[in-house]
């Protein structure tokens, strides 16, 4: 019984409003304890002549959905007799007419590829930044040439189920759904850019990306705010991460 009574006023603030350190937290620990996962195992995985995104699909196996599921079931559980489903904890659940999904996903989609290709020569510069990282710890997804055929197949097809579905889903339920609506009320109008920056400085595994992520995406949850709706950046993150999946299967269409 002391234990629920030491656990029952975090939950509740987990459940509630964040603070301004408590939303900071929350947005950046997955994403630290997923990319030490990552450079620990990027090496390894290498040396079994496999590419990097092996082991970010480890660490979001391992670390980012098991974390960012297993918060949103802890507080679902307070009140409820059951931790699944997190409709109880994720808001942002607001229904819009289909025609809305036709227009919104579209415009976004186009508008934040724009806007990351704009930004390429940024990201560039900020990536020379890292040229002190071990080759193998850079994010490869197979297209150097040095990966068998039948080897980028399989790491593409899990790469599709995982780092273009799995993890954009329970990305996307845990900082639009969990975090976007509760943080700090203090930040007002500078809300989507403060969420912008902290999920941008999540990806600790591509860390050059920080400025491109924290201004390509600002379309993309300004919507899902204004709309109240986390399934239209659901879609979009999907089908922004397979943009790499498609890019590997014409490589490899291409492979002799």
């Amino acid at each position: 019984m002391q234990a629920l009574t030491i656990e029952q006023p975090f939950i509740s603030r987990l459940a509630g409003r964040h603070s301004i350190w408590m939303s900071v937290s929350l947005h950046l620990l997955p994403g630290l304890l997923a990319g030490a996962v990552y450079y620990l195992l990027a090496q390894p995985i290498a040396q079994l002549g496999l590419p990097s995104i092996v082991a970010l699909m480890a660490a979001g196996v391992l670390v980012t959905i098991p974390f960012e599921l297993g918060v949103l079931a802890w507080v679902a559980r307070q009140g409820y007799p059951r931790p699944l489903p997190f409709k109880e904890v994720i808001e942002y659940r607001q229904p819009i007419p289909f025609w809305h999904y036709l227009a919104l996903v579209p415009s976004i989609f186009v508008a934040t590829g724009l806007l990351f290709t704009l930004l390429t020569p940024v990201t560039r510069f900020f990536q020379t930044q890292f040229g002190w990282l071990p080759g193998p710890m850079l994010l490869n997804i197979g297209l150097d040439g040095s990966f068998p055929r039948s080897t980028l197949v399989w790491v593409t097809i899990f790469n599709a189920l995982l780092v273009a579905i799995a993890l954009p889903i329970a990305e996307e339920l845990y900082f639009r759904g969990f975090l976007l609506p509760r943080m700090p009320e203090r930040l007002k109008g500078w809300t989507p850019l403060v969420h912008s920056f902290l999920f941008a400085a999540y990806h600790t595994w591509t860390p050059w990306m920080i400025v491109a992520r924290t201004i390509g995406l600002r379309p993309f949850f300004y919507v899902v705010r204004r709309e109240r709706n986390i399934y239209v950046g659901m879609i979009v993150h999907c089908l922004a991460n397979l943009v790499d999946v498609i890019t590997v299967f014409i490589f490899i269409a291409g492979l002799s």
